[in-house]
């Protein structure tokens, strides 16, 4: 009956490993591949990158501006 019972706890053990290892997988892969940084990479490729930031800084100062009146 031993023996059965310590199967049974080196399988629980082999699972939780593996479903541990397989988290910490996901995470990665979720936390290497994010969007935030597909899309940095996508605006950094555009030349209209610049004309967007210039664009917002403007806005930025005139918002700044009608408030403060």
């Amino acid at each position: 009956m031993s023996c059965l019972s310590d199967t049974k706890f080196v399988y629980y053990l082999y699972s939780t490993l593996k479903l541990n290892i397989m988290l910490k997988r996901f995470v990665k892969v979720l936390w290497t591949y994010s969007p935030e940084d597909y899309w940095k990479a996508l605006w950094s490729k555009t030349q209209i990158d610049e004309k967007v930031r210039a664009k917002a800084k403007r806005v930025k100062k005139a918002v700044k501006v009608l408030k403060g009146k």
